[in-house]
């Protein structure tokens, strides 16, 4: 959810005779601030990277921050966060970037931010401008620790 939403919630009620009435309430739901950040190291298509992250999303909705991959001479670099959602310990966000320097490339992350002494999880792709995969990592690992989800 990137802005404020509204919604109608209808409620009916009958009584045991029969006897019924309804009533109709507006609820805004606002999205929760929230923060991801953590730099580890993750095997992804079997080779070592360095995933480096910082993005969140503000009390209005707006999304910011950063997320870098960098394998070998290779680097990746978010240059937008297109969507942001967040439950609990699981953050997902994607957004465009670039490869080696060159634009239109997509890429897609989901962490888990599990407790102190457990490793936190990252799932993550990154597709270059024909939707080819140029990397992927599901069930990679970072040190417990070192992903931090912090809900404002």
């Amino acid at each position: 959810m990137a802005a404020p939403q509204t919604c109608p919630v209808t409620v009916w009620v009958t009584d045991d005779s029969g006897a019924y009435a309804e009533s109709t309430v507006t609820v805004t739901v606002a999205p929760r601030p929230v923060t991801i950040s953590g730099t580890g190291s993750i095997l992804l298509d079997g080779r070592r990277a360095t995933l480096k992250t910082a993005v969140s999303r503000d009390l209005a909705g707006r999304l910011s921050g950063t997320t870098r991959i960098t394998r070998g001479v290779h680097a990746f670099a978010a240059t937008t966060i297109g969507r942001l959602t967040a439950v609990g310990r699981q953050a997902t966000w994607a957004g465009s970037g670039r490869w080696d320097g060159r634009p239109g490339f997509r890429y897609l992350v989901t962490v888990v931010d599990n407790p102190p002494g457990v490793a936190d999880r990252v799932r993550l792709q990154v597709t270059g401008p024909s939707g080819s995969i140029v990397l992927s990592g599901a069930g990679a690992t970072l040190p417990g620790g070192a992903l931090a989800l912090v809900w404002r």
